[in-house]
Order: C-alpha cells, then structure tokens, then sequence
C-alpha cells in the first residue's frame, strides 16, 4: 500500500512550547512536488513548509519560527498516522499527526 502524505493532519507536539503545541498541517501535491502549510491552535497565522520531500514514508521539510529554522522529520506509520521530530536550538521536540478525513 502506497502511503500517500497529501491531505490534512492534525498535529501535537505536547512538550513544544505554546502556540506550536497542535495546530495542522495542509499537505498538497502540485506538479509531482510536495508543499506544505503548517497553522497553530487558536491562531490564524499560517507558516509554509520549506524544502519539503517526501522519500521511503519519511515527510521532511523546515519552518523558520522566532528567527531560527526548525527542522521536522516526520515517518509515515501508516496510511493515516505519522510520528517524528521537531528539532530547533531549543531541543528536540516529539510530533505526532492524525490524518483528517472530510
């Protein structure tokens, strides 16, 4: 089974400080390439994927938040869970994401 990224996730990182603690994440398939748009709970402020690939189930793209680029390295569990990482100058932060169905 094919597992295929694009779509919506909700997401949580419980020791991430706050507003990057949950929000979503809109992943899109356009012309063979992968992007990504990242919004936080409570928040209506939107932040874009850079660098974003997706290889053997493995998501990986970076943000820039308060002056610095966090990467995220995420691994597709399924065709409906993921699990990784967030990692900034402040530690590694542990994610997990839930695909929304419509």
């Amino acid at each position: 089974v094919r597992k295929e990224p694009a779509g919506e996730w909700k997401y949580e990182a419980p020791y991430a400080p706050e507003p990057y603690s949950s929000g979503k994440i809109a992943i899109s398939l356009k012309d063979n390439k992968y992007s990504a748009v990242i919004t936080f709970s409570g928040s209506d402020y939107k932040i874009t994927g850079e660098n974003l690939k997706f290889e053997n189930d493995s998501l990986l793209f970076s943000v820039y938040l308060e002056g610095e680029t966090v990467s995220v390295k995420m691994k597709m569990d399924d065709g409906s869970k993921m699990t990784g990482k967030a990692i900034s100058s402040m530690g590694d932060f542990s994610l997990t994401a839930t695909k929304l169905t419509k």
